[in-house]
């Protein structure tokens, strides 16, 4: 995503991550951005957009108000949903035939770890970290940052079950390829950042 004249453009071209299947073939969509949140050194960044309904519609927000207890054990189980580059595909709309790149989605389920079983020093409070277990020819995560990691509560026998319970544990922002684990920027910490801008 790029920045011109205080909007955000989102290209199809370019970065096999940028786009959605739905949002394949569009060039380009203004998006108000009114403060922009980071921390470098644990990696972090968050835009505040005014106008995301109004530019584009059918982009669905997580609602971070229903947010309850996002604390983690070693052995939890996750999911994680993102977008690969090594899916994307070159496509040609039939009709307007325009060209663009389709970015499909990549469903996983994986278990927390200890953070002691990562090559470098974690932080508690800020680090998460989750095994990636899949055959380097299987897989690849490249592509995936920025990506989440959910818990998934199962709906109980009286209810239905609903995405909208779904919590945010993390986001993606690192795999060590060696020893097969992705570290992600914890829900806690992002959470700071949003409150504080810091």
């Amino acid at each position: 995503m790029t920045r011109r004249s205080g909007h955000a453009f989102r290209s199809s071209a370019g970065s096999p991550n940028c786009c959605s299947l739905w949002d394949v073939f569009a060039s380009a969509s203004d998006i108000s951005i009114s403060a922009r949140f980071s921390h470098a050194a644990d990696d972090i960044a968050a835009l505040k957009v005014l106008n995301l309904t109004e530019v584009l519609p059918y982009t669905i927000s997580h609602d971070l108000s229903r947010q309850e207890d996002t604390k983690t054990s070693v052995g939890q189980a996750v999911t994680i949903f993102g977008f690969p580059g090594e899916l994307a595909r070159a496509h040609e709309h039939s009709n307007a035939g325009r060209r663009g790149l389709a970015a499909y989605s990549h469903v996983t389920i994986q278990t927390v770890n200890d953070l002691n079983s990562a090559p470098e020093k974690m932080k508690p409070g800020i680090d998460l970290i989750t095994d990636f277990d899949y055959p380097d020819d299987q897989c690849d995560p490249r592509g995936m940052s920025g990506c989440g990691a959910w818990s998934i509560p199962g709906a109980t026998k009286t209810e239905l079950w609903s995405a909208g319970k779904t919590q945010l544990l993390g986001i993606l922002i690192g795999h060590y390829r060696k020893v097969k684990l992705l570290r992600f920027v914890s829900m806690d910490r992002l959470a700071h950042l949003l409150e504080t801008g810091n």
